[in-house]
């Protein structure tokens, strides 16, 4: 498989997962005063490529999965960071055992039941996804999520 955009590097894999979400539209936050900032502010989908955020004083708007990227790969560099935060994530451990070779064979041999069994995970998590994050359920939501992982 071939990249775009200069990579130099050549993938071989059974499946290619895109997780670049809502990145390719970048939205800025109304903020009063944005337009007068006289440090550097970027997009995290138009991140500068020499940009280095070493020892720097750095405000981070947002605590999505990207943020959440972010926030762990720079904060033994940067001198201080703050986030700012407008609506809480819900992050839920989910145990990720390994697939084994035989399910991952009856996934390769018959990718409705690969289709099945992803519609069935994201139903129950969106179907519980409020019982997360309010609290409720947690002895039979963990042994549920469970049970799908078998």
């Amino acid at each position: 498989m071939g990249f775009a955009y200069g990579c130099r590097e050549r993938l071989e894999c059974d499946i290619l997962i895109s997780a670049v979400g809502r990145l390719h539209h970048p939205r800025y936050p109304e903020i009063e005063g944005l337009e007068i900032f006289a440090g550097t502010q970027f997009h995290t989908a138009r991140w500068p490529e020499a940009i280095s955020l070493k020892r720097k004083r750095v405000g981070l708007i947002g605590t999505g999965s990207t943020a959440t990227q972010i926030i762990a790969a720079v904060a033994d560099e940067v001198q201080r960071l703050t986030i700012f935060q407008r609506t809480a994530q819900w992050v839920v451990p989910v145990p990720n055992p390994p697939i084994s070779w035989w399910r991952r064979l009856i996934f390769r041999l018959d990718p409705v039941k690969l289709a099945q069994h992803t519609s069935a995970s994201r139903t129950f998590i969106e179907e519980n996804a409020s019982n997360i994050a309010h609290g409720r359920g947690k002895k039979e939501l963990l042994a549920a999520c469970t049970a799908v992982l078998r």
